[in-house]
């Protein structure tokens, strides 16, 4: 069994471009096998925001959780909490508190903060666009209907917070 120096040739070079090509494909996964450590991953727990809520209205002389409009409150929720999703972060929705660990941070305090400042927001947008619309009714009416129309617009804005606080 002889070996000519040319098939000699192709086995070195055959393992050689084995040995590098190993040693390449090691390399990267000590620098690019461990991405999982470098992902955040945060979440928002229900329990958690309820909880803030509860004590939040404690505190306050609301009578109703976020502010009387609790059918919008998990879209905003939703959309509060994607400004944290990026390539490398990850998002959770959980009904129960979660334990904590290496790159798992809880978001629910920052996001329930966001959604009482939209949904107030949005309940002062809607007495101010009441309050304008009933103003501009009483600047084109007597003096003597001005007294009742502001009985009105009282008694509207109180009903509508009212509505929202159920």
């Amino acid at each position: 069994m002889g070996l000519k120096f040319t098939e000699i040739k192709w086995l070195t070079a055959a393992l050689m471009i084995f040995a590098i090509g190993s040693c390449f494909g090691w390399l990267g996964f000590l620098i690019f096998g461990d991405m999982a450590s470098i992902c955040q991953i945060y979440y928002v727990s229900q329990k958690e925001i309820l909880r803030l809520e509860k004590e939040r209205v404690k505190d306050s002389e609301e009578k109703g959780l976020f502010c009387g409009q609790t059918e919008q409150v998990m879209e905003l929720i939703k959309s509060s909490a994607n400004k944290y999703i990026g390539p490398r972060s990850k998002l959770i929705f959980t009904v129960d508190e979660l334990g904590s660990g290496q790159g798992l941070h809880s978001i629910s305090k920052e996001v329930h903060a966001l959604v009482i400042e939209r949904l107030k927001a949005d309940q002062d947008y809607k007495a101010d666009r009441a309050s304008l619309k009933l103003d501009k009714l009483t600047t084109n009416v007597k003096a003597s209907e001005i007294h009742k129309f502001k009985e009105l617009k009282n008694n509207y804005l109180k009903q509508q917070l009212k509505g929202e606080k159920q």
